[in-house]
């Protein structure tokens, strides 16, 4: 199960490949069946220490650039659906892909598929649990 930890100004989804490329896949899914929400559970039985932890990734089918952001307990995102087709290749992580792998979700000047009042985020690659 995934984790996703909450700094000031920092988010941080982190699990095996496997489990990453089941985001993209939930996400593509939401924009090819036009449905509004997905919500994709985070494990809340980890020391997300020194940050907070989220229970919940919800994704949110509406208009432009894509926003992440947290309110209460959980990362919300949300965007426009092609804008969202690149946020779920932000989680295509092979197989082969090293424990410390990972991808930037980030405004910066000029960028069009990311809202710059977005939170920026890394999504890594945890060690697989024996």
């Amino acid at each position: 199960m995934i984790q996703i930890r909450h700094g000031q100004d920092q988010i941080y989804i982190t699990g095996i490949p496997e489990e990453l490329r089941s985001i993209r896949h939930q996400i593509l899914n939401l924009l090819q069946l036009h449905e509004v929400q997905v919500d994709i559970p985070a494990d809340t039985n980890f020391d997300p220490a020194p940050y907070n932890r989220l229970d919940c990734l919800s994704i949110y089918q509406t208009r432009g650039a894509v926003k992440l952001s947290v309110s209460a307990n959980f990362l919300k995102g949300e965007g426009e659906a092609s804008k969202l087709a690149v946020l779920a290749e932000c989680f295509n992580f092979s197989d082969g892909s090293r424990h410390g792998s990972h991808s930037h979700v980030e405004y910066y000047e000029g960028h069009e598929w990311i809202a710059s009042d977005s939170i920026p985020c890394v999504i890594g690659v945890l060690q697989p649990q024996s």
